[in-house]
C-alpha cells in the first residue's frame, strides 16, 4: 500500500514541481526512492513499540 502511495504522490508533485521530460523522470525517481526508503525505516523504528 505505501508503495502505490509513494508512485502516486511522487507522480503529482512532479508534475507540480518539474517542467521537460528529463528533469521529471529524474525527479520522479529521486522521490519515489526517498519515500520507498523512508517508509522502510520508519516502520523499522517503530517496530519496538507496541501500540
Amino acid at each position: 500500500m505505501m508503495l502505490v502511495f509513494s508512485v502516486l504522490t511522487s507522480l503529482v508533485l512532479t508534475f507540480l514541481v518539474k517542467q521537460g521530460a528529463r528533469a521529471r523522470v529524474r525527479y520522479f525517481l529521486i522521490l519515489m526512492f526517498a519515500f520507498v526508503i523512508l517508509s522502510v525505516v520508519g516502520g523499522w523504528l517503530m517496530y519496538p513499540f507496541p501500540f
